[in-house]
């Protein structure tokens, strides 16, 4: 787009209005940043949502694996006294 633009500028220098050399390059710059722009920011959101649900799922078995060591560790406890 815009390397489009300055090379039509420098081609053009002299022949025509530099205005309108540039101007197709700077449509297509502007169109692929706007495509550019309706992509990323649906996909950003939703990364950052999945990302969300996965530090959920994370702190789930986290919290599970804690509970579960702290449930053995006193059936352990409990078994050695009763022995």
């Amino acid at each position: 787009g815009m390397i489009v633009a300055f090379g039509d500028i420098e081609a053009n220098i002299g022949q025509q209005n530099i205005v309108q050399a540039a101007a197709s390059g700077i449509r297509v710059a502007l169109l692929t940043t706007a495509f550019g722009l309706i992509v990323g920011i649906p996909a950003y959101m939703a990364f950052n949502y999945f990302t969300g649900l996965i530090n959920d799922f994370v702190l789930q078995v986290e919290s599970s694996a804690a509970e579960l060591i702290e449930v053995v560790s006193l059936r352990l406890t409990l078994d050695k006294e009763n022995s």
